[in-house]
């Protein structure tokens, strides 16, 4: 099976995401998350340029947009129905490339790449790939999801191939020729209730008490939410971003946000993965 082929995804996938982007507390959290990180990291660069790898229905890349209106931006998807939604929502340049063999495009300041790499069957690959896309002293930012013990029949559903740890995500990073920046997880308040959702879900379909539900409409539920909830916990994870901003460190999380480096010292620079 190609990397292509393995990375395909069903098209009501994109669909049900869609849909939840526009007003989910996690997906409006996240995008404040990164979108702060983007700014911080291009606001003083002249003619910056940034790329988002796996830019899906275009999301994220909206709202750097909002941020940086004057920098280059690019996004780039490998399924077609991504970009064709994202085409909806954005002004920026979109291309359609595998991570595994990107275009031989100008190098780039910043490049992001946001719960995607649990996807990837070769992170490492991946990130020795993405890192020739980087200007030297050019930035990677990335999330991934957090902890092997949240993993459930949501991972499974979504294509994941692992949750991180800041140990195994660091190590991948280190791997590929990266220099740490920040490695943190977030999403705290999300920990618990994710934990007792999923396990009292597994347990439920374990007893058959799901009726005739298949685990891709189980993992579609969590997509759906009602206001009294999204507003709780967008509230509380308001309280922890603000908390973030002051430098408290959370010691644990739903998912993690990690900026790392490309060496100006090419001698630090590992070869491609063959």
């Amino acid at each position: 099976m190609s990397h292509m082929e393995s990375l395909l995804l069903p098209k009501a996938d994109f669909e049900e995401l869609l849909k939840a982007e526009e007003n989910h507390f996690w997906f409006k959290y996240r995008n404040n998350v990164i979108g702060s990180n983007v700014f911080e990291l291009l606001v003083n660069c002249k003619n910056s340029r940034f790329l988002e790898l796996g830019c899906g229905n275009g999301n994220v890349i909206r709202e750097i947009e909002k941020r940086l209106p004057k920098a280059t931006i690019v996004g780039s998807e490998l399924h077609e129905e991504g970009l064709l939604n994202a085409r909806g929502r954005v002004a920026c340049e979109l291309v359609q490339a595998d991570i595994y063999c990107l275009p031989n495009w100008a190098k780039f300041d910043l490049i992001g790449i946001f719960d995607v790499l649990e996807h990837l069957p070769d992170d490492v690959k991946a990130l020795q790939e993405i890192r020739q896309s980087l200007k030297p002293g050019g930035k990677l930012i990335i999330t991934v999801p957090a902890s092997m013990k949240l993993w459930s029949y949501f991972d499974e559903v979504a294509g994941h191939f692992k949750r991180y740890s800041c140990d195994t995500l660091e190590e991948a990073l280190l791997k590929s020729g990266f220099k740490i920046v920040t490695n943190e997880p977030f999403m705290m308040p999300l920990f618990p209730a994710m934990w007792l959702s999923r396990k009292f879900t597994q347990l439920k379909k374990k007893l058959g008490l799901n009726g005739q539900k298949e685990d891709r409409a189980l993992a579609n539920d969590q997509l759906k939410i009602s206001p009294f909830m999204n507003f709780i916990m967008g509230t509380i994870l308001g309280i922890e971003g603000k908390l973030i901003n002051m430098g408290v460190r959370m010691p644990f999380g739903t998912s993690i946000l990690a900026i790392a480096e490309n060496p100006y010292d090419e001698s630090i620079s590992l070869p491609l993965a063959g």
